[in-house]
């Protein structure tokens, strides 16, 4: 079974490459990382989360065994933002206050090679924007103003 990388462990802060080729590979590792994600109750995991450097993220908003997958992810975000408390699997037992777009639109591919386009509000958003991040190389402790750095100030 996969392992969930915890920071600051380097492949988290690596930006993830496009997947060009959608394949059985593409679904075994989904299929792998949904069982991480729900093992460790989670409502979405990154590739580069279990060392894997590609642009792939799964998610169950409802953590109702029906994940979903989004390959090579793009997010156009709203205007208006919410802050609100969110953990990560890479900082077990950690939360923090981050501020994001209530809401977005995610467009990718599925595991089919198929467009998604999905507008997203609420939790939601959250998930598809917190997922991005990973994807892009960032942590929550990225999205924390600079006076309020948990990685500065308790040496994450």
């Amino acid at each position: 079974m996969l392992k969930c990388r915890h920071y600051p462990d380097a492949v988290l802060a690596l930006p993830t490459r496009p997947i060009t080729d959608i394949n059985g590979s593409t679904a075994l590792l989904a299929q792998e990382m949904a069982e991480v994600m729900y093992a460790l109750n989670g409502v979405g995991l990154a590739a580069n989360q279990v060392g894997i450097t590609q642009s792939l993220f799964i998610y169950d908003e409802n953590v109702s065994g029906n994940y979903s997958v989004v390959i090579n992810p793009r997010l156009e975000l709203g205007a208006e933002t919410v802050m609100a408390i969110e953990g990560c699997l890479s900082l077990p037992n950690r939360v923090c206050p981050i501020n994001r777009a209530s809401t977005c639109v995610l467009t990718g591919l599925d595991l089919d090679g198929s467009d998604i386009v999905i507008d997203a509000s609420g939790l939601l958003a959250r998930i598809f924007q917190h997922e991005t991040d990973h994807l892009n190389g960032k942590l929550i402790l990225d999205r924390l103003p600079a006076a309020n750095n948990l990685q500065s100030r308790f040496g994450w």
